[in-house]
């Protein structure tokens, strides 16, 4: 695990053992989800830390869905407004947009990107005054090792 600091806030990142050194994929779209998503975690986060995580799921023959996380230690997400998250324009409470200056576009985007490339989704878990983690995979092709 290694770590940056940005503005108080811890960043680690984190790869786990058997994520394929290379695959091929959209990393336009991959960088697009994970800037929103660590944009948005440190937006939340006043103190603590922010974590990104990587693993990958084996599927059938040498495929790898590979399964991205962010979290966070910021303020949560109540469950009755986690359903509205992805949808477009929405948001916890009319608050958010004053307070953090979001419109609530980019988690529906970043879910559309996720499901675009090769049948990828994306969901969260959060406890409010803890902090949420947003998860989302991709399934990329594999590259043969040289």
């Amino acid at each position: 695990m290694d770590l940056f600091t940005h503005q108080g806030i811890e960043l680690f990142y984190e790869i786990a053992e058997g994520v394929p050194v290379e695959v091929k994929g959209d990393v336009t779209r991959l960088r697009q989800i994970l800037v929103n998503l660590i944009s948005n975690a440190l937006k939340f986060t006043e103190k603590g830390e922010v974590v990104l995580s990587l693993h990958a799921n084996p599927m059938n023959g040498e495929a790898n869905e590979l399964q991205f996380s962010v979290k966070d230690s910021g303020i949560g997400i109540p469950p009755e407004a986690q359903r509205k998250l992805f949808q477009s324009f929405s948001q916890v409470d009319a608050s958010t947009t004053r307070k953090y200056g979001v419109t609530g576009l980019g988690l529906a985007i970043s879910k559309k990107l996720a499901e675009m490339m090769g049948g990828g989704r994306m969901w969260l878990e959060s406890i409010p005054g803890q902090g949420s983690t947003f998860f989302f995979t991709v399934r990329p092709e594999s590259v043969p090792v040289s």
